[in-house]
């Protein structure tokens, strides 16, 4: 079993549905043990006082005869238990005042007078069982003897086991069917919590056009589901309208900036003469263009987040994307002082399913971002890995100040930048970009302590578990 199943399954028989069966499971199993003992009780003595009844008139009606008729009536009244048909359930016995038998199927005369359950094994003609017994005396002028009469009550200790037999087999249905029925209910909960956390999650990811889907049933969850799709909805007619503001607003100044850094470089090539006027504009058109990649960036944010399907993806080589970061910055980072390790050999055979200029992009910006901020001296390592569940992961690590762990999130939000004690150029668009490339791809960006410096990594899925937005 999977530990992904294993959770699932987890999560079911957590679940509230499932737990609130088990909650009426346990009234109800303590109620039925309550109505089983009353039961047992009432029927128990019930019984018991049936046959306590039979046995006082079985009593009476031999003292009738012995009172009417004598004593040989009496025995041969009494012979008649001892019939096979009669001997099983029933018994009595006549005994003189010496203890000695004289009629009956009771060949041992009980030690006291009065009620008595006994078992027995050796009576005769073998009638054994349990049985209940009256003892009394019966004197006349003539002679004095001792009636015992006694009805087997096995059959009333099996009426009273299978009693409790259909109480333990209703109880044991009972808990079946509850746990059944809780188990189909909570996973039926369940799997439309997980499809609207996944909605949301879409959703959080810029998918706005993701819906919770909505049964017939109408219950609690549909209930919440329709005004999450009613907020989902507002929430996407507001993102739009951001969306395409700042889209507009950043390609209606791109035109004039763009003319005018055309102008500015014209103006700068024409003023050979004048050095001081020159530098200025020179300086001018350095803004210019930091002003130009700023938008640029935005625009390119905004169409990875909009982006969506695994249309543009393929299986992009590990390897090969590291040998070109390696060729392409170990000598900028050399003239920086630097020094980049990458082994792309380490990772031969390695592949993740992505856009490869974004995740070349993404790869580029955090090299540079770590070159960046980092003093001379300082080694960046980039690398990748397979973890064990399949999960590949691409980092970037560097030895150098790091970032506190309270501001690691901040740095990802666009135009935040990390104070440092020199000014360093840039748009605080960097680590924004690799965020966005990075819920392209449905991975996590993480940042944590490289002890000392700061280590980038980001977390691909596993093959089977991509859901790409």
């Amino acid at each position: 079993m999977s530990v992904t199943a294993s959770m699932r399954r987890g999560n079911i028989l957590s679940g509230g549905a499932f737990t609130a069966a088990l909650l009426s499971l346990s009234a109800f199993m303590v109620v039925l043990l309550a109505l089983g003992v009353i039961l047992y009780a009432v029927l128990s003595g019930a019984m018991e006082r049936d046959v306590d009844e039979q046995l006082i008139e079985e009593t009476e009606l031999f003292r009738q005869i012995y009172d009417r008729y004598g004593q040989q009536a009496l025995v041969d009244a009494i012979g008649q238990l001892e019939t096979p048909a009669v001997a099983g359930r029933r018994m009595a016995g006549l005994f003189d005042a010496g203890g000695r038998r004289l009629a009956g199927n009771l060949d041992t005369l009980p030690l006291s007078e009065g009620w008595m359950t006994l078992e027995f094994d050796q009576l005769l003609p073998r009638p054994n069982g349990l049985y209940r017994l009256h003892a009394s005396g019966i004197a006349s002028p003539d002679v004095t003897a001792t009636l015992v009469v006694g009805y087997n009550i096995r059959v009333l200790q099996q009426a009273e086991w299978r009693l409790l037999y259909a109480l333990m087999l209703a109880g044991v249905a009972v808990t079946a069917a509850s746990v059944v029925a809780g188990y189909a209910v909570s996973r039926r909960m369940f799997s439309k919590l997980e499809t609207m956390s996944g909605t949301l999650e879409a959703v959080s990811r810029g998918d706005t056009a993701a819906r919770i889907p909505v049964s017939r049933l109408d219950d609690q969850i549909d209930r919440i589901a329709q005004r999450i799709n009613a907020h989902i909805e507002r929430l996407a007619v507001l993102s739009d309208i951001t969306r395409n503001t700042i889209n507009t607003i950043a390609h209606d100044l791109r035109l004039p900036l763009g003319r005018a850094f055309l102008e500015v470089q014209q103006a700068t090539s024409e003023m050979a003469d004048d050095a001081r006027a020159r530098g200025r504009m020179e300086n001018v058109l350095a803004e210019l263009e930091s002003v130009n990649g700023t938008f640029d960036a935005i625009m390119r944010i905004s169409r990875i987040r909009a982006s969506g399907g695994q249309a543009g993806l393929s299986t992009v080589s590990v390897p090969d994307v590291l040998a070109e970061m390696q060729e392409t910055f170990a000598p900028l980072l050399e003239d920086a002082g630097q020094r980049l390790i990458c082994k792309p050999e380490a990772s031969r055979g390695l592949t993740v399913l992505g856009d490869e200029p974004m995740l070349r992009q993404a790869l580029a910006n955090l090299v540079q971002n770590a070159s960046r901020h980092c003093p001379a001296g300082t080694t960046v390592t980039l690398d990748a890995m397979k973890e064990e569940d399949g999960a590949m992961v691409l980092r970037v690590c560097d030895d150098g100040l790091g970032i506190p762990a309270d501001r690691r999130y901040d740095v990802l939000l666009p135009f935040h930048r990390v104070e440092s004690e020199k000014p360093v150029p840039g748009t605080g668009l960097g680590l924004a970009l690799v965020s966005a490339i990075a819920v392209r791809h449905d991975a996590s960006l993480v940042l944590s302590d490289n002890r000392p410096g700061l280590a980038v990594s980001i977390r691909f899925p596993p093959r089977s578990k991509i859901n790409i937005l």
